[in-house]
């Protein structure tokens, strides 16, 4: 009697250990899983501040396009008003010129007729034609200073207007100049920050990977520790019985003794 209730004591030590085991193995499997959904969970939230800074970036990009936009426009119409300004200014010199050619024409007019007036005599004749004479030089004289004011400022209407086409060819190529650096430094940027997030995302994969390898070699371990465990320990009662009592029957494992199902528990990797 006391051989049998020794017996008895060993198996429920022995599954008492058991199930201890089996809790402890239960345990380290469940904070597996939870470091490889805490490692996924950091993926997604890596892949979605990846995918919000590209977002972020396009609309700094796309803000910054329409300020320059707005700017080229600004400069466009400033110099479309000035060369306007100038064009005005050609305009009205050229009406000055128009006006003091009818002028002179109007005065020569005035003294043709003065001399009709007094071509009844000779020394009236003499007369006008001293006035109409003077007339002329004077009239010739004002025409050609007229004429050399309205032609400087011609030439300096002229030179503005290059000048200003000049500037405006010199203020294109130094905005697209700028607008390529812009361009090659942002795509380099760009470019360096995919190598680095695809560095990321291998290491982060051969980590993952690791893990899930780690996982299975554990659970591996688990199961073979526990097929080993439950066949000495029956072994080893049915020996015991056999020894005491004929009459004594090995006792049936208790559910909670038989290895649980652990590959169900185990996540799927990635």
């Amino acid at each position: 009697m006391a051989g049998t209730d020794d017996a008895v004591a060993a198996m429920a030590r022995s599954i008492l250990a058991e199930k201890r085991a089996r809790k402890a193995a239960e345990d380290d499997a469940l904070r597996l899983y939870n470091r490889v959904r805490q490692l996924q969970k950091e993926e997604d939230r890596a892949q979605k501040r990846i995918v919000e800074t590209k977002k972020k970036a396009k609309e700094i990009i796309k803000l910054r396009e329409r300020n320059e936009q707005k700017l080229i426009e600004k400069e466009q119409r400033m110099r479309e008003e000035a060369e306007k300004v100038e064009e005005q200014k050609l305009d009205n010199l050229k009406q000055k010129e128009e006006a003091l050619r009818h002028r002179i024409e109007q005065e020569n007019k005035v003294y043709q007729d003065k001399l009709e007036v007094v071509q009844k005599t000779k020394e009236e004749r003499a007369e006008i034609e001293r006035l109409l004479a003077e007339s002329r030089l004077l009239a010739r004289k004002e025409a050609l200073e007229q004429k050399d004011t309205i032609r400087k400022q011609q030439e300096d209407a002229r030179r503005k207007i290059e000048t200003l086409k000049l500037q405006k060819l010199t203020a294109a190529q130094e905005e697209y100049e700028r607008r390529l650096r812009e361009e090659i430094e942002a795509k380099m940027a760009k470019e360096q920050e995919i190598e680095r997030l695809a560095q990321m995302e291998l290491e982060l994969i051969e980590r993952l990977k690791n893990k899930q390898a780690e996982q299975r070699k554990a659970y591996q371990q688990l199961e073979a520790v526990l097929s080993l465990g439950s066949v000495s320990t029956t072994k080893g009662l049915q020996q015991g019985s056999r020894a005491n009592s004929p009459k004594v029957t090995a006792a049936q494992p208790s559910p909670e003794r038989q290895p649980s199902n652990l590959s169900q528990q185990q996540p799927h990797g990635g």
